[in-house]
């Protein structure tokens, strides 16, 4: 199975798993259902920006889970079509809870940058001279994909063009 490039890491949850995942570039908890990739293709996203939501309320430290998670693992739970009970919202919370270090500790994204090539000069062919300047993105240069096979006709394998 091909993981995709902005996924850093999962973890296992019973029926759901936690991807440490790079959303628009930044460090976010992806929480998704097991059969995600063959029912429902829903996840629920925590980016680092709103992780403060999902803490111990202020007022109340050690009240155990903060109202905007209560609320967001209810949300989370009908989504992902992970059932309708109390035991199954905690499980959410406490894997959320338990993963949001992890995401403070997430590193920026590197992004890898595309350098284009570029030729330039002049091209002889016979007795005749071209200029050239030509600029491509290597990227897409090297690539195959989207590439369908064609037939290569018979003048081409002999040499007669």
């Amino acid at each position: 199975m091909k993981v995709h490039p902005t996924i850093v890491k999962k973890r296992q949850f019973g029926d759901f798993d936690i991807l440490f995942q790079y959303v628009n570039e930044e460090p976010a908890l992806v929480i998704r259902a097991h059969r995600f990739l063959a029912v429902r293709k829903r996840a629920y996203v925590i980016t680092l920006e709103s992780a403060w939501k999902y803490v111990d309320d202020v007022e109340s430290p050690h009240s155990g889970h903060s109202r905007y998670m209560v609320y967001a693992s209810s949300q989370i739970e009908k989504m992902l079509g992970l059932g309708d009970d109390i035991a199954t919202r905690f499980r959410i919370a406490e894997a959320i809870m338990d993963c949001l270090e992890d995401l403070v500790a997430m590193k920026p994204m590197k992004i890898e940058e595309h350098h284009s090539a570029r030729v330039t000069g002049i091209m002889r062919v016979g007795d005749q001279e071209f200029e050239v300047d030509v600029a491509a993105d290597p990227g897409i240069t090297n690539s195959t994909e989207g590439m369908q096979k064609v037939d290569t006709p018979i003048e081409v394998v002999r040499g007669d063009l």
